[in-house]
């Protein structure tokens, strides 16, 4: 699958042609912007040869369970920190449980000290582990979104098609911040539009980064 594979929607919206880039096909755990950034953390894990994984999420992230489903097939111990505050039966929790990954529970209060000391006892079994921040924040995270932007440029430039606005959810922002920078590399006069979710009160509202 061509991870880069951007296709035109069969219909128009107030009149626009509408794009969309298909992350959700990238070929990793569902696909998706966490997929993206999982490729990056675990090229990183080979290069500093790490030999096992530590991260942080609750009990519903796709993030979680992306990196606990790459590490599986690798065959990489995996361990998840994951806030009891959270803590409740999901589709993902379940994926998670069945691709072997190591849940250790804390309260969020906890999370910095239990991440810690995770660390602490994997090296001193000998093991070389490296940690993802939750959600895949970070540099790598960022950069994910930054590549994903250059694959728009190099479309635009191949076919001569040139967007006004680039549409995207924003949770917590590292995707939104690769596609500002990838933006800002460019010199570009892209407007990015994010589409921010809250999920508890279950609300979107837009807003415009110029």
């Amino acid at each position: 699958m061509d991870k880069k594979l951007i296709i035109k929607m069969n219909c128009k919206i107030f009149g626009n042609k509408c794009y969309i880039k298909r992350d959700d096909l990238i070929p990793i755990s569902f696909g998706g912007n966490k997929a993206r950034k999982a490729i990056l953390f675990f090229n990183d894990i080979e290069r500093t040869k790490s030999d096992c994984v530590v991260t942080y999420g609750s009990s519903s992230s796709n993030h979680c369970r992306i990196i606990a489903n790459i590490a599986a097939s690798r065959k990489f111990p995996c361990y998840i920190i994951s806030p009891l505050e959270t803590n409740r039966p999901t589709y993902n929790s379940k994926m998670i449980e069945l691709f072997g990954a190591k849940i250790i529970r804390c309260h969020v209060s906890e999370v910095k000290e239990t991440i810690d000391r995770v660390m602490l006892e994997l090296k001193s079994q000998g093991y070389k582990p490296y940690f993802i921040q939750g959600g895949g924040h970070g540099n790598l995270g960022t950069q994910a979104y930054v590549n994903a932007y250059e694959e728009i440029k190099n479309y635009e430039r191949q076919t001569g098609i040139y967007f006004d606005y680039i549409f995207h959810a924003s949770g917590t922002g590292t995707t939104q911040a690769g596609l500002v920078c990838g933006k800002l590399l460019n010199n570009d006069e892209k407007k990015n539009h994010r589409n921010k979710y809250c999920k508890k009160k279950s609300i979107w509202w837009s807003s415009c980064i110029r």
